[in-house]
């Protein structure tokens, strides 16, 4: 949300909704090297550490839809001026939330993605700019995710969207799919 004085969230907001989604209680030295500029060689290794505990299966992470609109809101809003977290390049929250956010934006339908639009714009450049760089294979991820540009007018907004139900998000995730204890959480029971 945006301030009285009409500026967006403030550093401290973006690397507390960035650590969020990667799942990490960040220290404040973490907060700064997630939003530090990645320079010209790119360390793969501090992009590793944030991602160890991120949910890597679209399964679990649709049953997580809301948690995630809620974090990708804070960011949607930053990212409405920029291309990137660092601004005009990339920094280490846009390189960790590529791979942390693969399986999110996966399980997203076209009305999150559309209500997200700033940040959507962002993944999917983010997609097609990351493989460029070479990240490791254990970095990489395995697809694209598709984006429909033809999108509503008006956009849908994050207050209009509902947790992301059904087959995807009912079906219990594989346990090797969710990387650390942390990001687990049990699958919906519609029946309840």
């Amino acid at each position: 949300a945006r301030t009285s004085m009409g500026r967006g969230p403030s550093r401290d907001q973006i690397a507390e909704a960035v650590a969020k989604c990667l799942f990490i209680k960040p220290s404040q030295q973490d907060k700064i090297k997630l939003l530090d500029i990645v320079g010209l060689k790119i360390d793969w290794e501090v992009v590793r550490k944030y991602t160890q505990q991120a949910v890597r299966s679209p399964a679990a992470a649709a049953t997580l839809s809301s948690y995630y609109t809620a974090q990708l809101a804070v960011l949607d809003e930053v990212l409405e001026p920029q291309l990137f977290l660092g601004g005009s390049t990339f920094c280490f929250a846009d390189l960790a939330l590529y791979v942390a956010l693969h399986a999110c934006f996966t399980a997203f339908d076209d009305t999150h993605k559309w209500a997200l639009n700033n940040a959507s714009r962002w993944y999917d450049l983010l997609q097609n700019r990351v493989k460029e760089l070479g990240p490791p294979d254990d970095l990489r991820c395995a697809s694209l995710v598709t984006f429909d540009y033809n999108a509503p007018d008006p956009l849908p907004s994050v207050a209009s969207l509902s947790p992301i139900l059904g087959a995807a998000a009912a079906a219990p995730a594989p346990a090797q799919a969710v990387i650390g204890s942390a990001a687990a959480r049990p699958p919906v029971d519609e029946a309840a």
